[in-house]
């Protein structure tokens, strides 16, 4: 018996039983490099039991010479042979499982290979034995590396060239396998944000903000006014942070007066009222004056630094009468100092509003109603707008017509099927309380219904009129309050704080009186806030405005500085002349 190798072949002679068949087995390597890699061979037959075969030798699942693969003839010698060797010997007649293996340089087996044969006199003489490289082991192919897969034998394979991969490199796209097991990289470009400008950090990209869409050299700063040009952003990005420049156009300062500003601390993020009636410059220019925009989109203010611009709401803008009514949001109204802040306007091509609502009103309110819409009909969804970003719109189930309010104007309700629903929002479920509104009694309904969130069976926090009073009930605290007495026919200001022990009662600016309420925050209720009306009670005859809820108990001074700016807005500040830009 013996063994000579040609090629990428191994040839060796079998014995038959007892030496009277010989029989040619043949070992083939996959390829000249493995065969080149190969140190030492080792070639076995084996006497399997019935359910024993090949797949489980291949996957490293079971060995020669373990339970059921009964080793009957081995031989192993080093690669490259030098000569002759011996072959295998004394194989018996019958079934059989011709096993190969080849070690590398290092000991490590890293070829293997498997036939079953039946050896006998009437069987075929060769028998052939195809090495194959062992890959990683797996069960999917998740299991193996980049552009590789799992085969049905268990083992990482490289994919074919074409298939898709990733290379690692995030500023590449379509990447691709070379059919080596290499993943190569495709096109630099890499747009995580999908505005068709690719990464600055990639080859040939100009985009200085791939993960902000649209900021890219295609966007723009701009016109004078928009957010853009105050955002802190480099949105077109040219290397400068908020370039715009202003065109020419008009401003006039605005000075608060501190001594408006109640109880000796600085309120942080105000909300200040600017009511400006018939001011000759503030009408449009086909009205003989100088703002651009018919809706007053080119009307903005900004800080003392004129640079810093102001969130604002615009209630209401006449181009024909010069009238302007605005909410501006003010970072810290000093009680010490007159603040100062610039009212804009002029610039030419704004054509979409400047304003931000939802941003002049901070985090702490949960609705803030102005209460100037009219329908003369019942029904309308959402008619009386919530200017916090907490839509918290009113539907409209009024029929009286809207009366003057104390700021632009008010809604008035007729004590007899007059309701704003305001919906139940969870925002509305407030821990602790601060309600400020504007009212106006036409006739005492006992029991009618001002402000409720909550029904009968747990008052969440009412408002309602009774015998020439007006009470409140708040956490079903036990004790029903006739906190006011309003004069009737009149706007009065009425507000209340409840700090989740007291409730602080307020009317036109001043502090009344304080109650003991002692119940904590104030548990949640799904039904529904209601104006106008109580449930299981009655209707209200009276008017409402400026009608504002947060959740906190706001600092002391926050409610008479309110009642200041809303009362007499041209007492709280005074405008400067016209300055040409």
């Amino acid at each position: 018996m013996w063994a000579i190798w040609r090629g990428i072949a191994v040839l060796l002679l079998l014995a038959g039983c007892n030496g009277r068949e010989s029989f040619l087995l043949r070992v083939t390597f996959p390829d000249d490099a493995a065969r080149d890699q190969a140190g030492r061979l080792r070639v076995v037959a084996i006497n399997p039991e019935e359910e024993s075969g090949c797949s489980e030798l291949m996957l490293g699942q079971a060995f020669p010479g373990e339970a059921g693969y009964a080793v009957e003839s081995e031989v192993s010698f080093d690669w490259p042979a030098g000569g002759k060797i011996r072959g295998l010997e004394d194989v018996s007649s019958g079934r059989k499982l011709f096993y190969a293996e080849a070690e590398d340089a290092g000991g490590e087996v890293f070829l293997r290979g498997c036939t079953p044969a039946q050896v006998g006199e009437q069987e075929a003489r060769e028998v052939v034995v195809a090495l194959e490289r062992l890959g990683q082991l797996c069960q999917s192919d998740a299991d193996c590396p980049v552009c590789q897969e799992c085969d049905s034998a268990g083992f990482c394979t490289n994919q074919p060239a074409g298939a898709a991969c990733d290379d690692g490199d995030s500023c590449s796209s379509q990447d691709a396998c070379d059919g080596a097991g290499a993943c190569v990289g495709g096109a630099t470009d890499k747009d995580a944000d999908g505005d068709g400008y690719y990464d600055e950090a990639c080859p040939g990209g100009d985009d200085c903000d791939d993960d902000a869409f649209p900021v890219n050299p295609g966007a723009s700063e701009g016109p004078y006014g928009d957010p853009t040009c105050s955002d802190g952003v480099d949105n077109d990005c040219d290397g400068q942070t908020d370039d715009c420049t202003a065109p020419e156009g008009y401003r006039k300062s605005i000075t608060i007066d501190f001594n408006q500003v109640s109880g000796g601390s600085d309120l942080p993020n105000f909300p200040v009222l600017i009511s400006i009636a018939g001011d000759d410059d503030l009408r449009t220019t086909e009205n003989g004056g100088h703002v651009e925009s018919p809706s007053g989109y080119d009307i903005t203010f900004r800080a003392a630094d004129g640079a810093t611009q102001l969130d604002h709401e615009i209630e209401e803008y006449d181009p024909a009468g010069g009238i302007l009514v605005a909410w501006v949001r003010i970072p810290v109204l000093s009680a010490s100092a007159d603040t100062v802040i610039y009212l804009y306007y002029g610039y030419s091509g704004v054509t979409s509003p400047t304003e931000n609502p939802g941003a002049v009103w901070d985090g702490n309110y949960v609705g803030v109603w102005h209460l100037t819409e009219d329908s003369a009909d019942t029904g309308a969804v959402d008619l009386y707008e919530d200017s916090t970003a907490n839509m918290n719109h009113g539907d409209d189930y009024v029929s009286a017509t809207a009366k003057a309010g104390q700021v632009l104007g008010g809604q008035a309700f007729d004590g007899v099927d007059d309701y704003v629903d305001c919906g139940s929002n969870t925002v509305l479920d407030v821990d602790y309380l601060t309600v400020e509104f504007w009212l106006n009694v036409n006739t005492w309904i006992n029991d009618g219904g001002v402000i409720a969130k909550g029904d009968n069976s747990y008052r969440q926090y009412w408002i309602w009129t009774y015998d020439g009073q007006v009470a409140f009930e708040i956490d079903e605290g036990g004790n029903i309050n006739y906190a006011w007495a309003p004069t009737a026919g009149s706007w009065e200001h009425l507000a209340i704080i409840y700090d989740g022990a007291d409730v602080t009662t307020y009317r036109n600016g001043l502090q009344e009186n304080t109650y003991l309420q002692a119940t904590g925050v104030i548990d949640p209720s799904a039904p529904p806030l209601l104006l106008g009306f109580i449930p299981s009670f009655h209707y209200a005859d009276f008017a409402l405005d400026e009608l504002r809820i947060s959740n906190t108990a706001r600092p002391v001074g926050w409610i008479a500085t309110g009642y200041n700016n809303q009362s007499s807005p041209s007492g709280f500040y005074r405008i400067g002349a016209e300055e040409t830009l």
